[in-house]
């Protein structure tokens, strides 16, 4: 099944620098740690309920514009586990790269560094 490495917010109320914005708000309030896993990009935010249901809405939304993206939110206690991974394709993976570069922890107090 061919996919295609694009993105298209058309059929999004969001423009890409207001979905960028949204990124950065999640990751600055509430992302504890980034890592790289076999699969993809693995994000350990806190907040609980709220953020798992944030992180599942904001994956929705991608996925529907970035069909490459791969997606998985769990929760762990007071910790939300969010794995992003994307088909296998370089220019994907690139992309991947750029997400991850993206998801920084802001030590100003955002996320937790524990």
């Amino acid at each position: 099944m061919d996919v295609p490495i694009a993105c298209d917010l058309s059929g999004s109320d969001q423009s890409p620098q207001e979905r960028l914005a949204e990124f950065a708000d999640l990751f600055a309030r509430h992302l504890v740690v980034r890592s790289w896993t076999a699969e993809g990009v693995l994000l350990r935010l806190d907040g609980g309920a709220d953020v798992v249901a944030w992180a599942d809405d904001l994956s929705a939304r991608e996925r529907a514009c970035c069909p490459f993206f791969r997606f998985s939110v769990t929760a762990a206690g007071d910790d939300v586990l969010w794995l992003v991974s994307v088909v296998d394709d370089p220019v994907a993976r690139g992309v991947l790269e750029e997400f991850y570069e993206m998801a920084t922890v802001d030590p100003a107090g955002g996320g937790n560094d524990r």
